[in-house]
């Protein structure tokens, strides 16, 4: 089922990130609040940027009401309700402060090789060097 493994992929990110809200206020203690960056606007935005959104959104939406199949079926993120944040990644350049910070991943399919399956592209950017690996 490719929810399962996206959710999956969505929930261990969202695992990673849970890491960083130490500081949340006793307001904060029945949300859990997640970054989502995509292209929303500009060229990348149409193809890309709105799918993906709106994938998540479902997927999200999916978690938070607790829909979707198991081990997944818990609502929202240990208990938390997810509460997402867009932002748009073609606002300008990001200015981070050391190697390894953030970037940004994307998957392409790239075709079908007989004897091998399906063949996918992988291309991580960080942010900080502005170096690419596919």
């Amino acid at each position: 089922m490719k929810s399962r493994g996206f959710a999956a992929a969505l929930v261990a990110g969202a695992g990673v990130l849970g890491s960083f809200t130490g500081n949340a206020t006793a307001q904060d203690d029945n949300v859990f609040k997640l970054a989502f960056v995509a292209f929303l606007s500009g060229q990348a935005a149409e193809s890309f940027g709105k799918p993906a959104v709106q994938g998540a959104k479902a997927v999200i939406d999916a978690l938070n009401a607790g829909s979707l199949p198991k081990p997944y079926d818990k609502v929202g993120f240990g208990g938390l309700k997810i509460e997402v944040q867009l932002i748009d990644e073609a606002h300008g350049e990001i200015d981070t402060q050391h190697p390894g910070y953030l970037g940004s991943q994307d998957t392409y399919y790239v075709g079908t090789m007989k004897g091998v399956g399906r063949i996918y592209q992988q291309t991580f950017v960080d942010t900080y060097s502005r170096v690419a690996d596919a």
